[in-house]
């Protein structure tokens, strides 16, 4: 379907009036996609819950804390186990003359907490009607892993800082360097996570010969430059 109906539509939009001129050099080589959706189709659970990880801890936004009554820092989760006030909940709970409502949640959330460590997840998938049959082979893919723990969100911190790793990379790469710059241990660790992703990005570097890269250097600035050489740099091409 890529071959037969994506690349005609691509190559469609990008001779239409909406895209400058002379940015389109022309389609992909069949090789190449075929290259990339084989290393698409080699990305198992292990990276997948890596991304989930990242997702979860590498955004901080500012919220009221209900437990400090001011506002602070933290994770999606952070924020979550604050407007819930799980720690509250556990604490009255643990009461023996505790209030029933909380009783009664924070028994939910222990049944949830027990389904979490005990449903892992499947193996394949497979769709098929009476023309189409298709599916996929789902490697190390532990779907509750993707939903957060118990302990993920009581153990959810906050902080007076909402500086990441990634504000810092985004500042750098702007050249303003006043959050400083990730740590070097920390990049390379992430770079070994993304490895799966690394082949995806190894085997699509080939669709840069169908843009004018020096035109798209020129309208961003020599930002694409730029990006060129992180990528090269982080994923070792």
């Amino acid at each position: 379907m890529i071959h037969a109906v994506g690349i005609p539509m691509l190559q469609e939009f990008f001779e239409s009036e909406d895209v400058p001129p002379g940015l389109f050099k022309g389609v992909p080589a069949k090789e190449t996609v075929d290259n990339v959706i084989d290393a698409i189709g080699n990305i198992t659970g292990k990276t997948l819950y890596a991304i989930k990880q990242h997702a979860q801890d590498d955004i901080k936004t500012e919220f009221y804390d209900s437990s400090s009554g001011e506002y602070r820092y933290g994770t999606p989760l952070a924020q979550l186990a604050s407007n819930l006030r799980l720690k509250d909940m556990k604490e009255e709970a643990e009461k023996e003359d505790g209030h029933p409502e909380a009783k009664m949640l924070w028994t939910a959330l222990q049944v949830y907490a027990a389904a979490h460590k005990c449903v892992k997840g499947v193996s394949s998938a497979k769709f098929m009607d009476c023309t189409t049959n298709m599916g996929a082979e789902l490697k190390g893919f532990e779907f509750m892993q993707f939903l957060p723990s118990l302990d993920d969100m009581l153990n959810a911190e906050v902080s007076e800082d909402g500086t990441t790793w990634v504000e810092q990379f985004v500042r750098s790469f702007q050249g303003d360097d006043s959050k400083g710059q990730p740590d070097e241990e920390f990049m390379k660790k992430l770079a070994e996570e993304a490895s799966e992703i690394g082949e995806v990005v190894k085997a699509a570097w080939a669709f840069r010969e169908c843009f004018d890269m020096d035109f798209i250097n020129e309208q961003t600035g020599g930002m694409a430059s730029k990006a060129e050489d992180e990528a090269k740099k982080f994923f070792d091409i």
